[in-house]
């Protein structure tokens, strides 16, 4: 068997999280497994490493220690996609033969190697590895970094198989295998079951952000290696505006000290610090930078979480989209937010540091985040921030911006549905313009748009002198004084069915910034955007329609069904009752809501027909 040993000079960085570390070391020797989670770059890596070599040192152990986005890759598809994505295309069966594989060839390097085909299925490495732990001298730990970078099944499906391994090696009480996991890993419960067994045999290791004394420790330990002096209060500003998150401080740190470098210099006073914080939020962000903050745009909530706080600088608990029931969720692994207790508001999240928030800000593009809430139907936040594009001069985020709306539409549940999305979305278009969105029924235009109960507007028009009633049944669009202002009238009217409008928009303020009015081209497409809209609403008002007609013929069909199966059940009930209980089959509101029903017999005596029964 062959024992390697790590290398005591591989530390990827100083350790200033010495409980963390020692946590891991503790929960080893007691004999459990870790999961040691926390923000991407916190240095977790390192300390996992460092833990390793303790346990190593110790000698009781024999450690390996594995990086997920250095396993060996046996595809080569896969080998392919990692040269151009930061994805890991990795499959459950290559996992567990590319886990195995690289253990056996550490573990007994002169062991013929195990067939790929055999090792497929996490029954297969489980029972491989049972095999491989019991031929040992000494408990196996096995440390895995970057658990993250795997998909979510592959990833989960690991760790059960991890925890059953753990518990199927271990001889009273005394495991022969753990297994020590790291990375930014949501494990947050599906529902009421945990999200994997692993949770129940191992503990939590949370890297969280730097104390005032690790701080220090860190700050002067870099100043130390680049051989400048800190004034007083140099640090202090750091600190202050970073609030110990380690990445921050990293960063701005090395940029502050590449500026004295640069010039000459060996003393960082509060000043030069000031300069280099400016400098980092003022110079484009790298890449690990631009990793982070894109962890908001990956899931509408943590967007809308995200958003929330920029506007209202916290937001509680109770108005999270999603549930967070487990620590650590997906808040506390961005690294970018802060959980607070307030005695009155209980607890709430907010935006770590100023820092973060302006960093937030100069990414978050209204585009981008309407674009993305649009992408996972979240229609009025789409409307929004697409509208607010548009407005401040990205008109090319118009044809987003329409599609969006016309999708909401497509998404309602009846025409009238239909119709308060279009409005929505035609404000969002054209917030300066009093946008007005009429529905046309029998002969009458009535405003659904903005609300009759607080506009001042008339909401009910008849009059066929009126411009609007007029314009309903004209050209494409009109233009005409209406209370002293100049507007555009454009019928609602669908391709199919030209001659029956059923809606008019209305919009003024036509001499303007964004008027729809601008240029010819761009009201054409309105015009060509409303017919569309048009069809949306007739084809959903159908819908509606036919769908409340079949759910009252089930209901019918279900009363009857129920009558009749009643009468088959009770063969005593007398002739009188089961002819009532079929007129009440008949009349409404028990049957086929006819309002009166009567039942005729005939009268072999007189030869006439008599009504012994009726209803209504």
């Amino acid at each position: 068997m062959n024992t390697t040993y790590l290398n005591q000079h591989t530390f990827l960085s100083p350790i200033y999280k010495n409980d963390c570390l020692q946590a891991v070391f503790n929960a080893v020797r007691a004999g459990r497994c870790a999961r040691v989670l926390g923000p991407r770059f916190r240095s977790k890596s390192a300390l996992m490493l460092a833990a390793a070599q303790m346990l190593q040192e110790q000698g009781r152990h024999i450690v390996q220690i594995m990086n997920m986005k250095q396993l060996p890759i046996l595809r080569e598809q896969s080998f392919l996609v990692k040269l151009s994505t930061d994805l890991l295309l990795l499959s459950e069966a290559d996992l567990f033969a590319s886990l195995f594989g690289w253990l056996q060839r550490e573990l007994f390097p002169m062991d013929t190697p195990m067939p790929v085909e055999f090792m497929q299925t996490a029954r297969e490495f489980r029972e491989g590895m049972v095999t491989l732990v019991q031929r040992l001298d000494r408990p196996l730990v096995l440390f895995i970094d970057d658990l993250h970078a795997a998909p979510p099944n592959v990833a989960l499906s690991l760790l059960d198989t991890l925890a059953d391994l753990f518990t199927a090696v271990s001889q009273h009480g005394t495991p022969q295998f753990q297994a020590v996991i790291g990375g930014a890993l949501n494990l947050e419960p599906v529902g009421d079951e945990p999200s994997t067994r692993f949770l129940h045999v191992s503990d939590l290791v949370w890297i969280d952000d730097l104390d005032a004394q690790e701080q220090q420790a860190f700050g002067l330990a870099a100043c130390h290696r680049a051989e400048v002096e800190v004034a007083p209060h140099g640090l202090e500003t750091l600190f202050k505006h970073t609030g110990g998150d380690l990445f921050l401080i990293e960063r701005i740190l090395q940029t502050a000290l590449k500026q004295l470098s640069r010039r000459g210099q060996t003393e960082l006073a509060s000043p030069r610090m000031t300069e280099a914080i400016d400098t980092f939020l003022n110079s484009p962000p790298n890449a690990k930078v631009t990793q982070i903050l894109r962890q908001v745009e990956g899931d509408s909530n943590l967007l809308h979480c995200t958003l929330v706080m920029l506007e209202q600088g916290s937001i509680s608990l109770n108005q999270l989209p999603m549930a967070v029931s487990t620590f650590p969720n997906i808040l506390d692994l961005c690294g970018i937010f802060q959980r607070d207790d307030h005695p009155q508001n209980g607890q709430t999240y907010r935006i770590k540091n100023e820092i973060w928030g302006r960093l937030l800000q100069q990414h978050l593009n209204p585009a981008d985040i309407g674009g993305f809430y649009a992408v996972n139907g979240r229609w009025q936040q789409a409307f929004h921030y697409l509208g607010r594009a548009l407005n401040k001069g990205q008109s090319d985020v118009r044809p987003a911006l329409f599609t969006a709306v016309l999708n909401a539409m497509h998404a309602s549940q009846n025409g009238l549905g239909a119709f308060n999305n279009l409005a929505q979305g035609l404000a969002a278009t054209f917030p300066e313009n009093d946008c007005h969105l009429y529905r046309w029924e029998e002969g009458s235009l009535t405003l659904l748009y903005p609300d009759p109960q607080t506009s001042d507007e008339s909401s009910h028009f008849d009059s066929h002198h009126q411009s609007e009633i007029q314009a309903i049944t004209g050209a494409d669009y009109t233009i005409t004084p209406i209370n002293d202002e100049i507007r555009l009238l454009i019928p609602l009217r669908s391709k199919q069915q030209p001659n029956n409008p059923i809606g008019l928009v209305s919009l003024g303020k036509l001499i303007s910034q964004h008027s729809p009015y601008q240029r010819q081209d761009k009201l054409l497409q309105l015009v060509g955007f409303l017919r569309q809209a048009a069809q949306i609403i007739e084809e959903r008002s159908q819908y509606a329609s036919l769908l409340k007609s079949a759910e009252e013929r089930e209901t019918r069909l279900n009363r009857l069904n129920g009558m009749l199966t009643q009468m088959l059940h009770h063969r005593e009930w007398s002739e009188r009752h089961i002819l009532q209980l079929a007129l009440n089959g008949i009349a409404s509101p028990y049957g086929l809501d006819f309002s009166r029903a009567a039942f005729f017999m005939i009268n072999e005596n007189k030869q006439c027909l008599h009504v012994p029964y009726a209803i209504g």
